[in-house]
């Protein structure tokens, strides 16, 4: 085997290997190498027009969105933040004072109390774009409920035009 072709097997064992960590099903150079992970909040359907209990289905194959998978996600990311505001909340208090240094270490809150401030912004940007997230995704659920009912009350309407009058 030349030293091209070692090097490609290699490249290619490396990247099955991690594709297989991944827990994506198949192997890298085929046709499923772009598969996506599996998602409880969007569902393949079959060729058909019903789903199961609490699903929303699009007509001939395509994705389901389950609102209430979606607002537990919410829910759960809401968790989250809320430990994660603990933790800002303790970077803030933490800090050492000036004279917790010693005389031979006093140079050192120039170099750490500047690293602290860092980190408790990090943690405050942290809790707000995961409460964001969150938010986003209720949001999201709310409006495929919506955009379900909308279209189930034009499907009425169109069966009762359809069949003059009678449901």
């Amino acid at each position: 085997m030349s030293w091209s072709r070692s090097r490609k097997f290699r490249e290619n064992f490396r990247q099955n290997r991690e594709f297989a960590a991944a827990g994506f099903p198949g192997r890298a150079g085929r046709a499923d190498v772009g598969a996506v992970p599996p998602s409880p909040f969007l569902r393949r359907s079959p060729r058909r027009s019903t789903g199961q209990e609490g699903e929303r289905t699009m007509a001939a194959g395509g994705y389901s969105a389950v609102p209430e998978a979606l607002r537990a996600h919410g829910s759960h990311l809401d968790g989250l933040a809320d430990r994660l505001g603990t933790a800002a909340d303790a970077a803030r208090i933490a800090g050492m004072s000036g004279d917790s240094y010693g005389l031979l270490c006093a140079f050192m809150p120039l170099i750490v109390n500047p690293m602290e401030e860092k980190a408790a912004e990090a943690l405050g940007a942290a809790v707000e774009g995961v409460s964001d997230i969150a938010s986003s995704i209720r949001d999201t659920a709310t409006a495929y409920d919506d955009q379900e009912a909308a279209h189930g009350e034009t499907m009425t309407a169109l069966r009762t035009k359809s069949l003059g009058g009678a449901s």
